[in-house]
């Protein structure tokens, strides 16, 4: 006889809400244009002058005008009520400073007062900043910042000045432009955090405790370089030491990528100790931007929250890291939980403690998305293990009621306050491009103890009845749904509903309800039930199921049981009515409000009618190693993942089969591949993956699973997938059932340096003008340009890739300053990423390109002595015609003063390139005083790769990583008449020789040589006579 036994089991489901309410929030309007909710704090007074508990919304508006009509910024004060245009100007300084707040020596237009805003909580102190405010002189101006700090009931209290008769003769290079006030804390123990990124060429600081305190600045000492903008960004927590504050200051410039600097004070001195560097992951990303410390894992101490809301990729916009504090200890600096937004969102631009919105003892966390539509703001749960992943409840501006238009929702965020004293904390947001601010307050959540009995645990499908309904003609059984109102909860409408089956897209069900909801849908009850917490009682309602089918007896029937509260929905209040109390509309604890259970058959397992099988795991990570026991290393070589398994059983039938896969966060689950895919069906979940086998299970099954590793980050060193087979079945052996894979991580990647001089041969020579005498780059020499590439081979991305490059600046003299030999007209650059260079030698005398000079300029030479060589090794060598040649070399290694250059390319995918250029010119009047008497100068730069170590990326080899790049200088000889060897001399002389001869004959023959004579005359003596 088939029996069937009833075994509830309970699941809980997350559920995408949460209980800060849209559909009531307190909506207030500022001045237009004037930025109102740039800034916002939440603030409520005790024992105060008109009330005993008063909550206030306090909001920043940097460009709103004072008394005088002066655009200085205000504070304004916002009562909670449904009136939107009823806050008033505090008017900080008017009221609490004394008329030398508008003398001469201060410039408060455009100062933006209110640009920071923040309250210290329930009857605490409250702080505001103006960090654009100007202290001014006959012959300066100094962009010192200001603070002040009020009372808890908003009168003024003190001014802080931290800039102020600080060093500024070298102007924003000391303490010139402070903008101290772009950031600011009230910490936990009453001290005044400033955040001032301007000091020292915008290094930046932070201040602290009446500004006797400070991060140190001076180039040496400073932990961040030149334009890092320390001070961006401030919070503060017990992160080492539960009895001392380490404050944290951001630098979201600092390294290219961002940084957060941890400090501690020093009671013994002024600065600060430095206690450790956070780094940013990405060029460009701004880390550091935003910061907040909140308790989000319940465990008594701080953890930190920082944003780099300019992260990016192509589906992602914005980034939040979360560095949990365990022990102490805020945990290696380069391990972190990251949460990220949708593309061009600035996810993460504003960061809030929202408090413990659930009370569930963790403190959760909002983040400001104002640039994805119209703003949105995300809300993540705490937990024992930090922040949820997935966020609780998303709000949309879009979203809000009709009258509550905004724009730039989430640019800025407060909570961690309750506002309408119903013991939960509640939000408040700005939009400072509508002028406008929304507070949100939080529903109470009620909590209900749920569970579901069955009355019967043996059916026998092919009997009639059951006890509850014994005149039945079909199997029947009962179970009971049960719920307890916890807490002081009032009277609280619930409806229930039970479905059978078909809410796994299943279209046909084998159970149907006594009573069903509708004759449609018998495998779906409705039930509408009140519960009172007073009775202290369960309230149970018996429900009585049919079986209508016997078939697939093996496999278990799942019903899911939801309940929701029955209440009606509120409206949003007209202005001057009162704001609708919104305890009257809780909602349900989420995680109680959904469960599962299953009624599972008995099965046919012989005469004691128990199961033994023998569940059997192995399995192969594809392309993995094995170190020890369950230690494996896989290189990457692309971001699938995959897994060949095998599970068998050569026992009895295993019932209810199941594979759970449990799995780092970073990995995704993709498919499996199988010959059937009926064999095996995959869920994936939170972390893991559930599949079921066939139902029994009995043979060999094998099948691969795959994962994506996109979401691994590139920090990343290790992932674990841990394999466990399970059976409802008594398993004789438990220890062939597990298989795990903590695998590490290797990167490879194959760079490789070449390059090359784009005129390789170059030409010197013509006039000699000095540094003074000219004006136009072209009148310097020729242009030398060295382009070097970067080439990945892969097979993985290279993350964070230096190349570091000597180039051969001067000539190398014995003194400090020698003579050019490349002078560089411009920074170099690379593609996707930068190049830093000392400044003082990138065109330090402003030449310019105006100009262009004849193709000959450099060839007019005339014929000049040379003095004394500064410096250069000559070297003979040999050309192909056997003829000896003097060279010179001008390298780092020899002759030449080099300055080092360091290109960083944040990531080079595989079989991509990166050029890095270097444009100079040849200094001529150098290589003409020098080495005109020369064959030619070989002027070599150096280049090497170098890759950060926190990425973990190996390399076949190292030996392509360096690389040489040679520009050949001739000395122009165009306008010297060539000398002729001494063989051309000697033919000259034999064929004039030759032509001479050749004349002489042709005269003799011709008679030439023959003179004519006359005849003797004899003459007698008498004729001379």
């Amino acid at each position: 006889m088939v029996q069937i036994i009833l075994i509830v089991q309970v699941f809980l489901i997350t559920v995408q809400s949460f209980n800060l309410d849209t559909r009531i929030p307190v909506f207030k309007v500022g001045p237009k244009g004037s930025y109102f909710g740039y800034s916002v704090a939440e603030h409520v007074t005790i024992n105060g002058r008109t009330s005993p508990y008063e909550p206030i919304l306090l909001v920043g508006a940097p460009r709103a005008s004072d008394y005088y009509g002066v655009r200085t910024g205000a504070l304004y004060k916002c009562p909670m009520n449904s009136n939107q245009r009823d806050c008033t100007n505090l008017y900080v300084e008017a009221d609490n400073l004394t008329s030398a707040a508008y003398s001469d020596s201060s410039d408060r237009q455009d100062q933006w007062l209110g640009v920071t805003v923040k309250s210290q909580g329930v009857g605490g102190y409250v702080m505001v900043c103006a960090h654009r405010y100007v202290h001014r002189g006959v012959d300066f101006r100094w962009g010192n910042g200001i603070c002040y700090s009020l009372s808890q009931y908003l009168d003024y209290n003190r001014t802080y000045e931290p800039c102020r008769n600080r060093l500024v003769d070298l102007a924003h290079e000391q303490f010139g432009f402070c903008q101290a006030g772009t950031s600011g804390e009230i910490s936990s123990n009453n001290e005044i955090l400033i955040g001032s990124p301007g000091p020292y060429t915008w290094r930046g600081t932070i201040f602290a405790n009446n500004i006797r305190y400070m991060g140190p600045v001076i180039e040496g000492q400073s932990p961040v370089s030149k334009y890092s903008y320390l001070g961006m960004s401030v919070t503060s927590g017990d992160f080492f030491d539960k009895k001392k504050l380490t404050f944290a200051g951001g630098a979201p410039r600092s390294n290219g990528t961002g940084q957060v600097i941890l400090y501690t004070k020093n009671l013994g001195k002024n600065l600060f100790d430095l206690r450790g560097i956070l780094q940013g992951e990405q060029f460009a990303s701004s880390f550091g931007y935003s910061m907040t410390s909140l308790d989000c894992d319940g465990d008594g101490h701080s953890d930190l929250i920082v944003s780099a809301p300019f992260y990016y990729s192509k589906t992602e916009g914005g980034a939040v890291y979360q560095y949990l504090n365990k022990n102490l200890r805020l945990g290696k600096f380069d391990q972190y939980m990251k949460l990220t937004g949708k593309p061009e969102s600035r996810f993460g631009f504003a960061l809030a403690n929202a408090g413990d919105l659930n009370r569930d003892g963790f403190q959760d966390l909002a983040v400001g998305a104002p640039y994805e539509k119209n703003g949105v703001v995300y809300i993540y749960l705490g937990s024992s293990n930090g922040l949820k992943s997935e966020p609780s409840q998303i709000i949309e501006a879009d979203n809000l009621p009709e009258p509550v238009s905004t724009k730039t929702f989430g640019y800025s965020l407060s909570g961690n306050l309750d506002m309408d004293k119903n013991d939960y904390p509640d939000l408040l947001i700005g939009a400072y491009e509508s002028d406008s601010v929304v507070l949100l307050r939080s529903r109470p959540i009620i909590k209900i103890k749920t569970s579901v009995r069955g009355n019967l645990t043996q059916i026998d499908p092919n009997s009639k009845g059951c006890p509850d309904d014994p005149s039945s003609k079909t199997a029947c059984f009962s179970v009971s749904p049960c719920f307890k109102l916890l807490g002081n909860a009032n009277v609280q409408s619930l409806q229930y509903r039970i479905e059978a089956e078909t809410f796994t897209g299943k279209k046909h069900y084998r159970a149907i309800f006594r009573q069903p909801s509708h004759e449609e849908s018998p495998n779906i009850v409705v039930r509408n039930i009140t519960l009172d917490y007073r009775s202290r009682t369960e309230y149970c309602h018996k429900e009585v199921i049919y079986l209508i089918s016997q078939q697939d007896i093996q496999n278990s029937i799942p019903f899911k049981l939801t309940y929701s509260l029955i209440q009606s929905k509120p409206e949003f209040p007209e202005e001057g009515d009162l704001l609708p109390d919104v305890n009257l509309y809780p909602i349900l604890d989420q995680v109680e409000a959904q469960r599962l259970f299953y009624a599972r058959f008995v099965k046919d397992c012989g005469s004691d009618d128990i199961c033994e099988s023998n569940l059997v795991l192995k399995g192969k990570l594809l392309g993995s190693s094995r170190k020890s026991g369950d230690n494996y290393m896989l290189t990457l070589m692309d971001e699938l993942i995959a897994l060949d398994l095998q599970v068998s059983n050569m026992a009895e039938p295993a019932y209810d089969p199941e594979l759970v896969i449990e799995h780092s966060q970073s990995l995704s689950y993709v498919g499996r591949k199988i010959s059937d895919s009926s064999l095996l069906d995959c869920k994936p979940e939170t972390g893991k993956v559930r599949c079921s086998l066939s139902n029994p299970f009995k043979g060999k099954l094998d099948f691969q699973l795959r994962f994506n590793g996109h979401n691994i980050q590139d920090r990343e060193r290790n992932f674990f997938i841990h394999i466990q087979a399970n059976t409802t079945s008594k398993d004789k052996n438990l220890d062939n059932n597990r298989i795990n894979f903590n695998t590490e991580i290797v990167r490879r990647a194959d760079l490789e340096l070449n390059g090359a001089s784009v005129e390789s041969q170059v030409r010197f020579g013509g006039e000699i003008k000095g540094e003074t005498a000219m004006k136009y780059e072209n009148e310097i020499g020729h242009k030398v340009y060295h382009k070097y590439t970067v080439k990945n081979h892969g097979p993985w991305r290279a993350l964070d890739v230096s190349v570091f490059i000597n180039w051969p600046i001067q000539l190398d003299n014995g003194r400090d300053v020698g003579k050019w030999i490349l002078y560089i007209t411009s920074i170099p650059s690379v593609q996707g990423g930068r190049c830093d260079i000392d400044s003082r030698y990138v065109n330090p005398h402003g030449y310019t390109i105006e100009q262009e000079v004849p193709n000959d300029f450099f060839r007019k030479s005339e014929k000049r002595s040379r003095g004394k060589r500064e410096a250069a090794k000559i070297k003979a060598i040999r050309d192909r015609d056997g003829n000896i040649l003097n060279v010179a070399t001008l390298s780092c290694e020899s002759g030449a003063k080099c300055i080092p250059i360091k290109c960083v390319i944040p990531k080079i995918n595989p079989n991509s390139t990166a050029l890095i250029q270097i444009p100079s010119r040849l200094w001529n009047a150098t290589f003409v005083e020098e080495f005109s008497d020369v064959h030619h100068v070989s002027i070599k730069s150096f280049g090497e790769i170098s890759l950060n170590p926190l990425y973990n990326i190996e390399q076949p080899t190292t030996s392509n990583d360096k690389f040489w790049i040679e520009t050949k200088a001739f000395p122009d000889t165009s306008h010297i008449a060539p000398q002729a060897s001494w063989w051309w001399y000697l033919v000259g002389i034999l064929f004039g020789i030759i032509i001479l001869t050749f004349i002489i004959i042709l005269l003799y023959k011709t008679g030439f040589f023959k003179r004519e004579r006359y005849a003797r005359v004899e003459q007698n003596d008498t004729d001379t006579n």
